[in-house]
């Protein structure tokens, strides 16, 4: 899969249109990449295909293959909504293909107006990433899901009957899923009902809409390759440290907000990092939580936003900063900065040596800025607003009542001494 994603790039279109998914957190311009570079082929265009077909086009699924032979019938219409009463009589594959057109037209559709008994199957099921089973019989799903082994294909099957559904996923090869194959799972049933299909016993629109969107969902998850890492968001974490991403150049110019968790696998020209303050980055609650483990992380952030600049890179910091729009308190510049080589840096104004401050061990449960401790009723006084009491402790920050402002403040206790 990474070979090819390092040939994908998303247009400003793409990026506009897929805007939402992109700020999902773990997915992100990577994420999006790995889905572009995607191709599945869905056999089926009728209850189970409409909500799939959905699904993977508005997703942004590169490549999407068809197999159906049916036409459309007004009978169709009740569950299978991806086509339209206009469209009846014709074949479904080009209904489909006239629906994802509409939808998104960036999506490649690939048609294949067959019986899913043809022995033709067998060169068409190697060339896609993942094969979803539409059918509504099994002696069809048989006949897929022994291709999907022969071939090692990921096989999603979907099953709806009445109010009532199921759908499988096996994914051959694999020994994380310890899967069985498809007879095993469904022999019983099989010899039973291996005739029957929703034409003999009905089936509720809504049924085939949510089991046919899960299925969906299991493609995509199966695309990203969740279950091989331990989550989503490390895997494009790794991603987006070696695939070289680019976007689309366009003439129009304009500014880009956004944070940098979706900022991964994009590139601009000049890049500005606000708010490289102790407590906002690295994040306090971040280290308080997950110690070291948090701090890495938040690490790891600053390398993804500061690589996202291909000619400038501003970073900067506040010397204070004011809360609830009220009480102010004077602000650390962030320990990341002094990790950046001095070489290639300029510093544009700078009131206070940051490379001075004392940022403590990494153990995160010592206080960072200074070995004094400070209890609740502790006497203190700040250069700036004078003597007060400590109402509340929390890590090297601490709560205090001033006496000339009657205020209650919260300030680093760097700044602070006891009297």
């Amino acid at each position: 899969m990474q070979k090819r994603i390092n040939s994908i790039s998303l247009s400003r279109e793409e990026i506009e249109r897929y805007s939402k998914q992109i700020l999902i957190k773990n997915i992100g311009g990577p994420g999006q990449k790995i889905i572009k570079s995607s191709n599945i082929l869905v056999i089926g265009a009728g209850g189970l295909g409409s909500p799939v077909i959905t699904h993977l086009s508005s997703a942004g699924i590169g490549q999407i293959g068809l197999i159906d032979n049916d036409t459309v019938e007004l009978s169709n219409l009740q569950r299978q909504y991806i086509h339209g009463t206009s469209r009846v009589g014709k074949y479904k594959t080009d209904s489909a293909k006239y629906f994802i057109n509409e939808l998104n037209p960036n999506i490649i559709v690939n048609l294949f107006t067959m019986d899913v008994m043809d022995n033709a199957i067998d060169n068409i099921i190697p060339k896609y990433d993942v094969i979803i089973d539409c059918t509504d019989n099994f002696k069809t799903r048989y006949r897929i899901a022994d291709s999907c082994e022969l071939h090692s294909k990921p096989y999603i099957m979907g099953v709806v009957r009445g109010y009532e559904g199921q759908l499988t996923t096996i994914v051959p090869n694999n020994i994380s899923y310890n899967n069985p194959k498809i007879r095993d799972i469904y022999d019983e049933l099989s010899i039973q009902d291996i005739n029957k299909s929703c034409a003999d016993e009905g089936v509720l629109s809504i049924t085939t809409g949510l089991v046919g969107t899960l299925m969906a969902s299991e493609a995509i998850k199966l695309i990203l390759d969740i279950d091989k890492r331990d989550s989503l968001y490390e895997f494009l974490e790794e991603v987006s440290l070696v695939i070289d991403n680019s976007v689309e150049s366009s003439s129009k110019e304009k500014v880009s907000l956004m944070t940098l968790h979706s900022a991964k696998g994009l590139e601009f020209n000049h890049v500005f990092l606000p708010g490289w303050e102790e407590g906002i980055f690295p994040n306090q609650r971040s280290i308080e939580e997950q110690g070291n483990r948090g701090l890495e992380e938040e690490r790891r952030l600053a390398y993804v936003g500061i690589t996202r600049a291909r000619e400038s890179l501003s970073i900067i910091y506040a010397n204070s900063r004011k809360q609830y729009n009220q009480t102010m308190y004077q602000t650390i510049p962030s320990r990341f900065l002094t990790e950046l080589p001095k070489n290639n840096c300029e510093v544009i104004t700078q009131e206070r040596d940051y490379n001075n401050m004392n940022y403590g061990n990494n153990n995160y449960k010592k206080n960072f800025y200074k070995n004094e401790q400070f209890s609740i009723g502790d006497n203190v006084s700040h250069s700036e607003f004078g003597k007060g009491v400590v109402l509340g402790v929390s890590g090297e920050r601490l709560q205090i009542r001033f006496n000339e402002k009657n205020e209650i403040i919260k300030v680093f206790s760097d700044f602070i001494k006891k009297q």
